[in-house]
């Protein structure tokens, strides 16, 4: 059987097994067809059929319908939301039951004080270098550093001229309608615990070419405005203070700059596995256009 469950009404069971368990991480807030328990002398069903219960001499058995994955989400984007609500909601029944998840143990494990990044999304200098008027007629290939562009990587002194600044990173102003070339620059000191080793270095994306240099040395540059940039900076060049960060964009067509979450932005120890160990579906995007706001949901 399946029931297609959308802002109908679901009530709990009251059993211990689903304690901490909401209705509101059993709704698809869409209609979706999802396999349903019919119950029987056997099984107690619960939920409208998308949970149940088997009593047993040594405890219970719990039954789940809940199907993180049979959402489509990564294709119907309105339920990336939902299926971490199932997420949640499946990881809240197997801790009810006694399971646990690797990730429950940094709960309860000292963590370390040292300093493995630092956040670099606020307050970087800027410089116009170069401009082309009538960015929407065609698009301008990057042509190069400009010889501006490459006295600044290369002197590693503090910008001048007509610099402004980024307070929180976004687009430029001063590139939405015109393309052209900008050089940004971050000047930044290490504490002790990052000191005297290979660091990466993430700068979110760049509308739409970069070359990026650290202390004057290139360590990498790419072309795509969507594209997050993410740039191993070897101990060799790095000092314990005023390391600079100096980035040049090119811009071809349309807005231009350094953009994305203030999360983008780091200078970091590198880390040889990065994956979540979480029981939670990583599902909170912010890229398209009814995105993940949990405020969409209040009445619900």
């Amino acid at each position: 059987m399946e029931l297609s469950i959308g802002s109908g009404r679901v009530i709990l069971p009251d059993w211990s097994e689903a304690r901490g368990l909401s209705t509101s991480e059993l709704r698809t807030r869409a209609n979706t067809a999802l396999p349903i328990l019919a119950g029987s002398n056997d099984i107690e069903s619960a939920a409208n059929g998308l949970l149940g219960r088997i009593e047993t001499d040594g405890g219970s058995i719990i039954f789940c319908q809940l199907d993180p994955a049979a959402l489509n989400a990564d294709e119907r984007n309105y339920l990336h939301y939902t299926r971490w609500r199932f997420t949640r909601a499946i990881s809240q029944l197997i801790a009810n039951l006694g399971g646990s998840f690797e990730s429950d143990l940094a709960l309860f494990t000292p963590v370390s004080d040292e300093v493995t990044s630092i956040n670099i999304a606020n307050n970087w200098n800027y410089v116009i270098t170069e401009t082309i008027p009538d960015p929407n007629v065609e698009r301008h290939p990057d042509p190069g550093l400009s010889a501006a562009a490459k006295d600044i990587t290369k002197s590693l002194k503090p910008l001048d001229g007509d610099v402004k600044q980024v307070t929180r990173m976004a687009l430029i102003p001063e590139l939405a309608d015109i393309s052209g070339e900008a050089i940004f620059q971050y000047r930044f000191g290490l504490p002790a615990s990052m000191q005297g080793q290979d660091l990466e270095l993430s700068l979110g994306m760049v509308d739409d070419s970069d070359a990026t240099f650290v202390n004057g040395r290139f360590v990498g540059g790419q072309e795509g405005w969507n594209v997050k940039r993410v740039y191993s900076a070897p101990a060799k060049i790095l000092k314990e203070i005023d390391n600079v960060i100096t980035v040049r964009v090119w811009d071809n067509f349309g807005g231009g700059g350094m953009h994305g979450n203030a999360s983008d932005f780091e200078v970091r120890v590198p880390q040889a596995d990065r994956t979540d160990t979480s029981a939670y579906h990583t599902d909170y995007v912010e890229d398209f256009k009814l995105g993940d706001d949990p405020y969409r949901y209040y009445r619900w």
